[in-house]
């Protein structure tokens, strides 16, 4: 008796998520129905379509889609707030923008953010968490798709909650090509609104500001056909000579510093 008490302990103790089955295609015919919130942001529609799409090629039957938010007869694929959605169903207000919801209710699937890019971010989980399909690079070569049986699909979805380890998640400076805008949004690596936008990059400039050190250290700025550039006040797209071990050091200083 003990031993089943602490083994029960330390399963609550881990967290454990227990999971539900969701039936999404059964007999080569759609078992569930994926619904969008009524005048639905662009991101969150794009996410529908995305689950949509590996549905289909994993359980090689397309689900019927409805972009009313309205609550339909059977199994829904409920994506952001649909009339469905109630709010327990979200994540708590307080929580970080980029926090997601994914729970199963009354054999409904709820995949639910308080905001566009959250509500995102949790299609695209459930996408590679619960059916395994995997975004190694940009492009149809490093994508992994499992192979599943035609005509059926039933996923054991985990019901959580999730608020990202640090926040903004982004990859910046690679949003050049439409598989890299693709890769980015898949791997929930993106800035939008509400999600707070801080400055991550490109601040050397006022580390090394020309009047700090060009005078005495011209050896910390670039290197340019054998002479030292010294940038204007205020420019800003420059970056001081790295290869220097002074610069590293000012560096680490200024950033700890901040």
């Amino acid at each position: 008796m003990l031993i089943r008490v602490m083994l029960a302990a330390g399963l609550l103790m881990c967290g454990i998520v227990w999971a539900d089955a969701v039936t999404l295609v059964t007999g080569g015919h759609p078992a569930a129905t994926i619904v969008v919130q009524k005048n639905a942001d662009a991101l969150v529609r794009a996410a529908a379509e995305d689950v949509r799409h590996y549905i289909r090629i994993i359980g090689g039957v397309e689900l019927p889609l409805q972009d009313n938010g309205e609550q339909v007869s059977g199994t829904g694929i409920y994506v952001g707030q649909c009339d469905a959605c109630g709010q327990s169903d979200l994540p708590a207000k307080e929580t970080n923008p980029e926090t997601y919801a994914i729970r199963v209710r009354n054999g409904n699937l709820f995949l639910v953010g308080r905001h566009a890019p959250a509500t995102a971010f949790a299609v695209m989980s459930f996408i590679e968490d619960d059916l395994g399909v995997r975004w190694f690079a940009p492009g149809d070569l490093w994508e992994y798709v499992p192979q599943g049986t035609p005509g059926a699909l039933t996923v054991e979805v985990k019901n959580r909650v999730v608020v990202p380890y640090w926040s903004p998640r982004v990859w910046s400076g690679h949003e050049w090509t439409k598989d890299w805008k693709t890769w980015l949004v898949h791997n929930k690596a993106i800035c939008v609104p509400p999600v707070p936008f801080r400055n991550m990059q490109n601040f050397l400039h006022t580390v090394f500001a020309p009047e700090k050190y060009a005078d005495s250290h011209p050896e910390y700025y670039p290197l340019i056909d054998g002479k030292r550039w010294i940038p204007p006040k205020d420019e800003r797209a420059w970056r001081p000579c790295e290869s220097n071990a002074d610069v590293i050091r000012l560096t680490v200083e200024a950033a700890r510093e901040y």
